[in-house]
């Protein structure tokens, strides 16, 4: 997941097929949809 770490997204690897994302006060509706794009952009390019 360093390809989302580049582009500013922090997640916690649980396992090795598993990860955690958390959302804290300042984050926008916005924001969400922007890291779900990006991890969509990625997982789908491991297809």
């Amino acid at each position: 997941m360093k390809q989302l770490e580049k582009k500013g997204i922090k997640l916690l690897t649980t396992g090795p097929s598993r990860f955690r994302l958390v959302t804290h006060y300042g984050i926008s509706s916005e924001d969400i949809h922007t890291t779900l794009v990006r991890l969509g952009e990625i997982m789908g390019s491991r297809s």
